[in-house]
């Protein structure tokens, strides 16, 4: 423990982590005991390097983030999504973080995830209000104080979502009645799946019925659109009497992660091949991702042809995304008019 009889660890002491695996300086620390050690090889996480040295009573942490797939060709303004893990902790010990590199200034209440054993782990919580972030130096600081017992903690921007989650998700939805099928639409680059559920009133004939599409997470670290789709498939399966009338009504179609191998690397924007998917509907013919094609062969098939349309055809399609800069709920309506405007 820092403070003991050995007084405050040297200040030149330190370790280096990059790449998710721990370089410790020839021979032992004189004077620490307890010391952080960071990686970050579990889903959704990512960093590019890691530090861990004394400074003075507390530890000074200095996590460098990383690009999407270390691919440093890629905009900074990417460079959004950190995740970590620290074991080897103490109550009381005191980490005072620095996020080098970052590529965003807006200053995010980071969440945190204890565990007494390094196996259990509670939901992840916001930290402290009193870890605020301060931006200053073109990083962001902050410093937490380590809980009584917990001996490890994942440490995060925001609220992570991981593709695990999705599957206990999806999961958790055989037998409801509201569930009409769970499909596969495709598989991404890794080979992770793209699910598609649908849920109506079984018990209507489909005739006249109106169809809903919702896609979620195309880029990935946009955690809140997971929350959304959950909330929404609870409320649609709760018997609420809305609910009910909505699927007398409707078809939901509902992708609940649209880029898992996005999620699963921790990346912020891109899929496995660093491409931003959203931007592939610009010209979705040309697409060659897979992420896009399985949801676009979908959509085609329930929107038919000039020729053949489809029966009930996709009338509102909800693209779920994040953003940092607006406090309230939003849309932003995609047009192929070429003189709309969002101020008009």
């Amino acid at each position: 423990d820092l403070g003991d009889e050995k007084g405050p660890a040297p200040a030149q002491a330190s370790v280096v982590v990059q790449a998710g695996i721990l370089e410790a300086p020839e021979g032992p620390i004189e004077g620490v005991v307890g010391q952080p050690v960071v990686s970050w090889s579990e889903e959704t996480q990512r960093l590019q390097s890691a530090s861990v040295s004394p400074q003075g009573t507390a530890w000074l942490l200095q996590l460098t983030m990383d690009d999407d797939n270390g691919n440093g060709s890629l905009p900074t303004s990417y460079r959004r999504w950190w995740h970590c893990r620290i074991d080897g902790l103490s109550g009381g010990t005191v980490l005072s973080v620095r996020i080098e590199n970052p590529g965003y200034t807006d200053i995010i209440l980071p969440t945190w995830s204890l565990s007494t054993d390094g196996v259990t782990f509670t939901p992840y919580t916001r930290v402290p209000t009193t870890a605020t972030p301060v931006y200053t130096g073109g990083r962001h600081a902050f410093t937490l104080t380590v809980p009584a017992g917990v001996t490890s903690l994942r440490l995060a921007k925001y609220f992570p979502y991981t593709v695990t989650q999705k599957d206990a998700f999806v999961a958790g939805l055989a037998g409801q009645a509201a569930v009409r099928s769970v499909s596969l639409l495709g598989n991404s680059w890794q080979g992770r799946p793209i699910e598609m559920i649908e849920l109506t009133d079984t018990s209507v004939p489909d005739f006249g019925k109106r169809r809903v599409w919702i896609n979620s997470g195309i880029h990935p670290a946009e955690t809140t659109s997971y929350w959304v789709v959950e909330g929404l498939v609870d409320f649609l399966t709760s018997g609420d009497a809305s609910a009910s009338a909505l699927l007398r009504g409707l078809i939901f179609n509902v992708v609940p992660m649209a880029n898992p191998d996005g999620v699963f690397l921790g990346n912020y924007r891109t899929n496995a091949m660093s491409v931003n998917l959203e931007n592939q509907w610009g010209s979705p013919y040309n697409s060659s991702q897979p992420e896009i094609v399985a949801l676009r062969t979908e959509l085609e098939a329930f929107m038919g042809t000039p020729a053949s349309p489809g029966v009930n055809p996709v009338e509102v399609v909800l693209n779920l995304h994040s953003t940092h800069g607006v406090t309230w709920p939003y849309h932003y309506r995609h047009t192929s008019n070429p003189s709309w405007h969002p101020t008009f």
